[in-house]
């Protein structure tokens, strides 16, 4: 039988009229219904239910919330009730209300409540929902007794059918120390420990990379290897791997572990009793022994649901063949199990250091949604440094955030760069990433057309607009149009333009019958449909 609450000689409609006085706020009448039927002990489960979707809607928030100020007893009351599905329910809605104000003292009540209800409760699957609630309080008076619960939980001894709920406390418990304490995260040591590494790449330019590996002194070719997406090797030099501009990821293989079993319950006990740890111990400053952090993405044919599960199930498996020696975090992570399904159903597996801090392109704090990847930048201006000249006069007619004229100038320095765009904005965006480079750009926030200078460049480098929306494919060709029809006038006899576009239909249209011919041709990304032109003037 469902455990009702005394509501007394009042009803919900009345104590609303009490609340908002003389009906300025009108009264859902679904949600009173709820409260009534919960007052007479009707359906409380099915009703405290149908009130936390209700609340979803701000209105009905506002008006629950002032309804229940002063009689908090009543949700309180409901967390001892003999129905456990109500209990649940129950304490979830108290924790959808956390953010509101309950008056003096009330959210101490509530935690210490959820707390007790949680100690308390019998049955499993419910005492999460508890923590949950809780999680939504400031809770940081119990996380010394939520430790100690993890500790219990963490050896716990269970059926199998038990485990999965056994497990979501712990999930709880940890996301809600992290919360509050943080991470203490690994210092990464391990730069001269020879790795066996995985660099990726844009698919048509691994040789690219392979060639900046092998300009390291010391590098053995026989040591670098290239397939489809980037380049591994083994290598103690990852300090010196940094500095290469045009790879998109660093990642490890560990031994043991690069193919993993498509079972969800093999693979994680694979990882757990690899060389992983061992890994993760002689690349990192670990003295104090502490847990590392870890995500798991995976890139499967599998759908949405199946991913999850699969991530989910893998995760909870891993941290308990690891008695917790890597935990699983939605957000403060240290490294990545990456897991790439392959057409024999297993999964290949890759490690990403969080740890690692990639400051290539730390400069980059400002940019906009249409911004070129700085890595399809540093690509660019290496496949295109040949035709640059290190005491080049050059110009960005639409510059952007400056990310192509910074990796211009940082792969051959110019004597003299100009940034121009008719976007204020972006300009500002520009100044600040210049800075950061600790570069000299000058800017103008004018648009190109519009633009005068008194000496000519040596080279125009950009990255074309392209169609958005605010900008048509009509709009972009008669950008194009008039660029190639102007951009003469700002280039010395020789002058070249390194260009990006997305649109090379119009380069093949205007540039010709403008006076410029092509002297280079390289498509970027395929699926992307973009291309890098190197263009002379005739």
């Amino acid at each position: 039988m469902e455990w009702g609450v005394d509501c007394g000689a009042f009803l919900f409609y009345n104590e609303l009229e009490v609340c908002f006085g003389n009906g300025d706020i009108i009264v859902n009448s679904e949600l009173n219904s709820c409260f009534n039927n919960i007052c007479e002990n009707i359906n409380v489960r099915q009703n405290v239910s149908k009130i936390r979707a209700l609340i979803k809607q701000e209105a009905c928030f506002d008006e629950f919330v002032k309804c229940i100020l002063g009689r908090e007893d009543i949700l309180i009351k409901l967390l001892m009730s003999d129905d456990a599905k109500t209990r649940k329910n129950v304490a979830l809605l108290i924790g959808d209300i956390a953010g509101a104000y309950l008056g003096d003292g009330m959210a101490d009540t509530f935690m210490s409540e959820l707390y007790k209800a949680y100690k308390d409760e019998m049955q499993l699957f419910v005492k999460a929902s508890y923590l949950q609630a809780l999680s939504n309080f400031d809770y940081r008076y119990y996380v010394d007794s939520l430790k100690s619960e993890l500790e219990r939980l963490t050896t716990f001894s269970c059926d199998v059918a038990d485990k999965k709920h056994i497990d979501e406390q712990i999930r709880v418990i940890s996301d809600m120390i992290v919360s509050i304490e943080g991470v203490r995260k690994h210092e990464f040591t391990g730069f001269d420990v020879l790795s066996n590494v995985v660099l990726t790449t844009n698919r048509r330019y691994v040789d690219t990379v392979k060639e900046q590996l092998l300009e390291l002194d010391g590098v053995d070719e026989k040591c670098v290897k290239t397939f489809s997406a980037g380049v591994m090797m083994a290598t103690d030099r990852i300090a010196e791997i940094m500095t290469i501009r045009t790879f998109d990821e660093l990642l490890f293989r560990v031994a043991g572990i690069t193919v993993l079993n498509s079972d969800v319950n093999k693979a994680a006990e694979q990882v757990a009793n690899s060389a992983l740890l061992k890994f993760l111990n002689k690349r990192h400053n670990n003295k104090d022994n502490r847990p590392y952090y870890f995500r798991v993405e995976l890139k499967s044919k599998m759908d949405m649901k199946a991913k999850s599960n699969f991530v989910k199930k893998f995760s909870s498996q891993l941290e308990g063949f690891t008695n917790r020696q890597l935990i699983n975090s939605k957000s403060d992570y240290e490294f990545e199990l990456r897991l790439i399904e392959n057409k024999e159903g297993s999964f290949n597996c890759m490690i990403k250091l969080y740890t690692i801090k990639d400051e290539r392109f730390a400069y980059r704090t400002e940019s906009t949604s249409t911004c070129l990847k700085p890595v399809n930048a540093a690509l660019i201006v290496e496949l295109a440094k040949a035709y640059m000249k290190s005491d080049a006069q050059v110009l960005d007619p639409f510059c952007g955030s400056a990310t192509l004229l910074i990796e211009r100038n940082k792969k051959i320095l110019a004597n003299t760069s100009y940034g121009v765009d008719i976007s204020g904005d972006n300009i500002v965006k520009a100044k600040i990433n210049t800075e950061n480079a600790g570069q000299i750009i000058h800017f103008i926030n004018k648009d190109f057309f519009e633009f005068t200078h008194t000496y000519l460049f040596d080279e125009i480098i950009t990255d074309m607009p392209f169609e958005t929306s605010n900008k048509s494919k009509g709009d972009i060709k008669q950008i194009y149009k008039q660029f190639f029809a102007n951009a003469r006038n700002y280039l010395k006899g020789d002058g070249r333009i390194i260009m990006y576009t997305h649109n090379r239909e119009f380069v093949k249209e205007f540039a010709n019958v403008s006076g410029f011919y092509v002297l280079e041709h390289k498509i970027i990304l395929e699926k992307a449909g973009t291309d890098l032109f190197i263009l002379q003037v005739r």
